[in-house]
């Protein structure tokens, strides 16, 4: 997990003004990956070129991992499963904060080509978030959530050019669907 970072058990970990590119999980995250409360910053960074061959092509949350991210571009990243760019799951929180937020070119081979989330009880917040010409397979060719008791906070997003490459596909831009 995670091709610069795997974060576990409660540690943190900032990162600011940077790029990460060309990096490979074989696992999840392909650039970060965050475990069991861990918490995750990043602020006015470049996630580029990264790869998971599971979920999570620049970044995988799970087990109550908590991500915050202030005007961030994910382009070109891919996982082999779920979320392109980012896969959230098992209690973990994102926040898109500052605005400014791409999220270009991203894919992945089953649910959420730039974002994907699977969770229960918490909390997303997209602000000011861009998602252009992300593509997937199954369903959410922007995004896919399936969630339970979970709050999803979308203001001033702009979904453009998003697909779903199979036929029995759902969802160009966004699928939704209860737990």
């Amino acid at each position: 997990d995670g091709g610069v970072a795997y974060l576990y058990s409660a540690s943190t970990m900032s990162v600011a003004n940077s790029t990460r590119s060309f990096n490979i999980a074989y696992s999840d995250g392909g650039a970060f990956a965050a475990d069991v409360e861990s918490s995750l910053v990043c602020a006015t960074c470049l996630l580029l070129n990264n790869s998971a061959r599971a979920s999570g092509g620049a970044m995988a949350l799970k087990g109550g991992a908590r991500a915050s991210t202030v005007s961030s571009q994910f382009r070109s990243n891919s996982a082999g499963a779920n979320g392109g760019a980012v896969s959230i799951v098992g209690l973990s929180d994102l926040a898109l904060s500052g605005g400014g937020h791409e999220f270009v070119n991203n894919s992945c081979g089953s649910y959420g080509g730039a974002l994907y989330m699977e969770t229960a009880n918490n909390y997303g917040v997209l602000y000011r978030t861009s998602f252009r010409q992300n593509s997937v397979d199954v369903a959410g060719g922007a995004m896919a959530m399936a969630v339970s008791h979970c709050g999803k906070k979308k203001e001033k997003c702009e979904f453009i050019g998003n697909d779903v490459s199979s036929k029995a596909g759902t969802g160009g831009a966004l699928w939704c669907v209860n737990l």
